[in-house]
């Protein structure tokens, strides 16, 4: 699945669960990024809740980071297009 570089893959369920577990400190600098920019909105709230104060979510995901033209990693040897073309398949 494509992430933008450096970032880890963490579940959505886990971040929520156990969020020490990837971010240690809650003042660190995180951005949660997602497909559309709506589940990682949740994240977002949520932990800002629990005092993470640094916490910010992309606006539209990383299907409008894509859109922009902007640089992804996790799929190798796939143009942009390929990327908008394939996205369903490349998430099952």
């Amino acid at each position: 699945m494509p992430r933008i570089n450096p970032a880890i893959a963490v579940r959505f369920e886990e971040i929520l669960s156990y969020p020490t577990d990837t971010i240690p400190s809650t003042t660190s600098a995180v951005l949660v990024v997602c497909d559309v920019g709506m589940r990682s909105d949740i994240v977002m709230l949520q932990l800002r809740a629990t005092g993470y104060a640094a916490i910010s979510s992309l606006s539209g995901g990383i299907d409008a980071w894509r859109r922009r033209g902007l640089p992804v990693v996790g799929a190798e040897g796939l143009s942009n297009d390929q990327l908008d073309r394939y996205d369903r398949h490349l998430k099952l």
